[in-house]
């Protein structure tokens, strides 16, 4: 039986030579929640506008659980993604650019009011996972 590990990471692991070090590899892949805004290599692009500037992949629909004052209720996500390749850091040039696809979900009419942490809007660096086929889904849990 092959065994294969997939490495989660939150915003907290946002870590560049992190992403550097989980190049492809045979059995191992890695889903990294983004803090930064990065550059794309070779451009002033920053990584979330180029994944706005791409055309939608699938909607997804996600169950937000209450939150404070904030009801539950469904999100509905636009998915965009590509392949990309970021700069590195200015404090890490040496380090060079890294290849990786890139996921953006965007919640396409969040509810007026809604604090920034309730409407999501999650961008993800994934190095060595399969590309999304289109479709419609329905998820449970918040960003």
């Amino acid at each position: 039986m092959d065994t294969r590990v997939v490495s989660v990471a939150d915003r907290e692991g946002d870590i560049y030579e992190l992403l550097l070090a989980a190049q492809p590899h045979e059995a191992a892949d890695l889903l990294q929640r983004v803090r930064q805004d990065r550059r794309l290599a070779g451009s002033e692009q920053t990584l979330q506008a180029h994944l706005d500037a791409q055309p939608p992949e699938a909607e997804v629909e996600v169950n937000i659980p209450r939150r404070g004052n904030q009801p539950a209720r469904v999100a509905r996500l636009v998915v965009r993604h590509d392949r990309v390749m970021l700069q590195p850091p200015r404090d890490k040039h040496r380090l060079g650019p890294v290849e990786l696809d890139a996921v953006r979900a965007t919640e396409t009419d969040p509810p007026q009011g809604a604090h920034s942490s309730s409407a999501p809007s999650i961008c993800v660096a994934s190095i060595g996972l399969s590309s999304m086929k289109g479709r419609t889904s329905r998820r449970s849990g918040g960003s």
